[in-house]
């Protein structure tokens, strides 16, 4: 069962999680200033309407809602089931596209990081690759150098 939460609030806002960010840094970039982030603004959010409503519980734990209340711009009150008769449908499927939405965002980051990982892995190897051939390329110098010397 879902949990929600009534929320009076004096302005309508949209919150969202949280603002993440992406690293494009480079570690072996020969360019001095070589750190790159760009921000990632979250895709999951939630209308807070001028009034009285109910919202999913979940958003509760957002710094940008907990933000809002530390301002008194909303207060927070209590917790209610999902079977409470104040929680209509419209709640409900609130809750039910945030928790998708969240699922989805859990998942890209996943998938981000199996795709930075693998391209870590590639530049390793990569580096190992010029670093044999770089040293094939000593042995044969080496090899031309002691023929030439006979």
């Amino acid at each position: 069962m879902s949990k929600f939460v009534v929320i009076q609030s004096e302005i309508t806002v949209r919150v969202t999680g949280r603002l993440d960010h992406i690293n494009h840094t480079k570690v072996n970039s020969d360019i001095p200033n070589r750190m790159k982030i760009s921000e990632n603004w979250s895709m999951v959010n939630i209308k807070i309407e001028k009034g009285r409503h109910t919202y999913p519980a979940v958003i509760t734990t957002w710094p940008t809602v907990k933000a809002l209340e530390n301002d008194k711009i909303i207060t927070i009150g209590k917790e209610i089931e999902d079977t409470d008769k104040e929680v209509t449908d419209a709640d409900r499927a609130k809750a039910v596209k945030l928790a998708e939405g969240l699922a989805l965002q859990k998942f890209n980051k996943e998938q981000n990081a199996k795709v930075k990982a693998d391209i870590a892995k590639a530049e390793k190897e990569e580096k190992v690759e010029e670093a044999k051939a770089k040293k094939a390329t000593e042995i044969k110098d080496i090899n031309l150098e002691e023929i030439a010397g006979e």
